[in-house]
């Protein structure tokens, strides 16, 4: 198994065992990679920090492919995170596990240097 594989899992395993943590008696199943993948962008943004994703970029009827660096986009991606943990944190509908994505990106952010190569090898997977 390579490294980035293992790193994956543990992103994975540690975001589902942060919402689990943090929502003990919910009775809403948890499934999915989002805190796996938000590992992932985390590694990213501390791997690349000056690098520019390809984005579309949607504004009313404007619509353009731009390029926007990696620390603003990941960046208000966390940012939103944060912001709708805080406003839907009770809601016990289902839907996106808020505490997973940040608890993923943390771990990815603070694990990327212990992999290494083995995570900028799969940098063409993103």
């Amino acid at each position: 198994m390579s490294g980035y594989t293992v790193f994956y899992f543990a992103g994975d395993f540690i975001s589902m065992a942060a919402q689990a943590i943090a929502h003990p008696g919910s009775t809403i199943p948890c499934l999915g990679a989002s805190g796996a993948i938000a590992a992932v962008m985390g590694a990213f943004l501390v791997t690349y920090p000056r690098d520019r994703i390809r984005t579309v970029l949607i504004i009313g009827w404007f619509v353009r492919i731009t390029f926007i660096p990696v620390a603003l986009l990941i960046g208000l991606w966390f940012l939103t995170q944060l912001a709708d943990l805080g406003t839907v944190a009770d809601v016990q509908s289902g839907g996106v596990a808020y505490v997973a994505h940040i608890a993923g990106a943390i771990f990815g952010g603070l694990n990327a240097p212990l992999f290494g190569n083995a995570y900028a090898s799969q940098r063409w997977l993103l």
